[in-house]
């Protein structure tokens, strides 16, 4: 039943608090198949937001 669902997600390493600086780092390897489409579109990243994480979210399930 979904109330007995469990989802753990683990690998926190590019996480980061909604409107927080983002250091733009070109050598960093970024999980692409995870992240948003606007946000690869866009080399401005301080308009993320939780849709992000919940695109994310959905990619994993």
């Amino acid at each position: 039943t979904p109330s007995k669902n469990l989802v753990k997600l683990t690998n926190f390493s590019m996480a980061c608090k909604a409107n927080s600086s983002y250091a733009d780092n070109t050598q960093t390897a970024i999980p692409v198949r995870y992240y948003a489409p606007e946000i690869l579109k866009s080399r401005d990243q301080s308009n993320y937001s939780e849709a992000f994480d919940v695109y994310s979210f959905d990619v994993l399930m």
